[in-house]
């Protein structure tokens, strides 16, 4: 059988010794200096009892104030009033008694201040805790603006470590402050500053900092008020992280998101362009070449008619008159061809009747009524926004006739102070979600692209009475397309 102590109890004997021994030396040195007082100035003596079981009570709890409260009790009965009255001890009980309670609230009260001042101490220490070990940078300021504490990471970003409680030093640790578009934001006008003076919190917040060697991070930014029980402000955290890689991610995205836009359009300059020099020699070129092989034909078709008839003559004269009839069909191949690639009317007369055009060609392709509505004063538009609003109510008109099941459509063109406005609306059976988001619809990816190469926006929805199915387009009048810059 062991009889020494093991190491674990060693450890907790140690303490309860200590405080043992405490305790005892501060009840004799009360005892020391209430013997001096009483004999020197008659003074009441269990004064200093009192601040030994106070002293006891702080140290070790309220066991060593018990200890010490009893001690103090025993001292007090045998050295201070027995010698004093011997024979009337029974009078002085009812004083002891009131002594002894009078200690034992002292002890008690001591007790619970020195309990709630480790409960506060041990939350302090959590609370720092929690600070450092938070995953982003985090610092704190009093009400005045002093930086009370900070956690490494907070460190890392600002390049440097202040000296808490610096008076020139508040708000923030950094060097300078910047705001996203570079200009320097003095430190009592920062967002911290900000937050302690109205007590409104500030989250998502991007802000700039300079580091002591020059460099420069973007960091989000959140910060709360810190407020006591009665509800009053006593400072502020501030939570931030760098989001620099993120920004840096960004800004290369919508570069290469503006090149392709850039890109995209000068993709549909040039076909525009190419379209129209096609539907300019197909009309011109080719259209002048069938003129003539029927001017042609028309000139055997009488030669022929002056002949002898004949079984020959007549058989060589039908085959003109049908070569002269596919040569007209052959022409209006080629102008509707040339129509498609390029409606010259969009070029000669403008978007409103080469809208009105288009919806007549609807109507006689397609037998689906198309009913057109302008504003009553003209619209003057540049060639790339007039093309580019006559190619979306093609594509529209497209789907009514290939999806919608339709047997009516109306396009609408409205005017509006800083917008013009596009509608193409059918009776068909609308549009879902599914067909808006699905990949394959690239004639729907077309169409945005070339509301937003103007701009503008565009929306595809359904009818209020969920049939039939609205395109919106709205574009501002002023703000030129996109370009490539070459």
């Amino acid at each position: 059988m062991k009889t020494g102590l093991t190491a674990r109890e060693e450890r907790k004997t140690a303490p309860v010794i200590l405080s043992c021994g405490v305790t005892v030396l501060s009840v004799t040195v009360a005892w020391s200096i209430a013997k001096w007082l009483q004999i020197q100035y008659n003074y009441e003596p269990f004064a200093a009892f009192l601040c030994a079981m106070m002293v006891c009570t702080w140290f070790g709890g309220v066991k060593q104030g018990l200890f010490a409260l009893a001690l103090s009790l025993l001292a007090f009965h045998f050295y201070f009033l027995i010698p004093i009255y011997p024979q009337g001890m029974e009078k002085e009980i009812p004083r002891l008694l009131v002594t002894a309670l009078t200690s034992l609230f002292v002890v008690l009260l001591t007790a619970s201040h020195r309990s709630g001042t480790e409960a506060l101490r041990e939350s302090e220490l959590q609370a720092r805790r929690l600070v450092e070990t938070m995953p982003i940078a985090v610092y704190v300021c009093d009400k005045s603006g002093l930086i009370q504490s900070y956690n490494h990471h907070a460190v890392e970003l600002w390049g440097r470590e202040p000296k808490l409680g610096d008076p020139a030093q508040r708000h923030c640790g950094s060097l300078r402050l910047y705001s996203p578009g570079g200009k320097l934001v003095l430190h009592e006008n920062s967002k911290m500053a900000e937050v302690l003076r109205t007590g409104i919190q500030a989250r998502d917040l991007e802000v700039v900092i300079e580091r002591p060697d020059g460099s420069r991070i973007t960091v989000l930014v959140n910060i709360s008020p810190l407020r006591n029980s009665e509800g009053e402000l006593i400072g502020a955290v501030n939570c931030f992280q760098d989001i620099s890689p993120r920004k840096q991610a960004e800004e290369v995205l919508q570069n290469s998101y503006a090149q392709l836009r850039a890109l995209s359009a000068r993709l549909q300059s040039v076909r525009e362009e190419e379209a129209t020099r096609m539907a300019r020699e197909i009309h011109d070129d080719l259209g002048q070449k069938l003129t003539g092989l029927k001017m042609d034909l028309l000139r055997a078709e009488q030669q022929i008619e002056e002949l002898e008839s004949s079984q020959e003559i007549n058989s060589l004269l039908e085959t003109v008159v049908s070569a002269t009839a596919l040569t007209d069909n052959i022409t209006v191949s080629v102008q509707e061809i040339a129509t498609e690639l390029r409606p010259s009317v969009l070029d000669k007369l403008g978007l409103a009747p080469a809208l009105e055009y288009e919806a007549l060609s609807f109507e006689r392709r397609t037998g689906i009524h198309c009913e057109v509505r302008l504003p009553e004063t003209e619209v003057i538009l540049s060639n790339e926004r007039a093309t580019a609003l006559f190619r979306i109510v093609q594509e529209s008109l497209t789907n009514v006739t290939r999806h919608a099941h339709a047997e009516n459509v109306m396009v609408e063109l409205q005017a509006e102070a800083d917008s013009l406005v596009l509608k193409v609306q059918d009776d068909g059976r609308g549009i879902t979600e599914t067909d808006i988001v699905r990949p394959e619809s690239l004639g729907l990816l077309g169409m945005k692209e070339r509301a937003e190469l103007l701009g503008g926006e565009i929306a595809f929805q359904r009818n209020l009475n969920q049939t039939g199915t609205v395109v919106t387009v709205r574009i501002p009048q002023t703000k030129e397309p996109a370009s490539c810059g070459c």
